[in-house]
């Protein structure tokens, strides 16, 4: 059954999120980070709500893990702070787009090689 499971699977999945007080937490996420709220049940005295937003699909449900969402952004000035905390416990990491790369500096250096002496360091072909 396992193997044929993905037959069955049908339209995006949802990531639970632990929240014993849903009010704040779901403003942190619409207010702050601007998901979009789908669902939310039941109609009075509501404890559940399925949001949206940056291709990610949550659902905050009473109990259970307040988990870790991981979120890209682009340009975040240099003292904004890279890690937020949700009023159910979820930590959102805010991380760059593409981040910079660490290239050490260059150190120049002289090899000669000989015809004959074996492959150049470095080489992957033929000597």
């Amino acid at each position: 059954m396992t193997s044929d499971l993905k037959a069955y699977l049908v339209g995006p999945g949802e990531t639970e999120l632990g929240c014993s007080s849903l009010a704040p937490t779901l403003s942190f996420f619409v207010e702050q980070l601007g998901f979009r709220v789908e669902t939310i049940f039941p109609a009075e005295e509501p404890q559940v709500a399925s949001l949206y937003g940056h291709g990610l699909r949550i659902r905050l449900a009473p109990g259970g893990d307040p988990g870790v969402i991981r979120l890209t952004c682009r340009g975040l000035p240099a003292g904004a702070p890279r890690t937020l905390t949700a009023p159910n416990g979820t930590r959102i990491a805010l991380l760059e787009e593409t981040p910079s790369l660490d290239i050490p500096p260059l150190r120049p250096e002289f090899i000669l090689t000989r015809r004959g002496e074996g492959r150049p360091r470095g080489s992957a072909g033929p000597g």
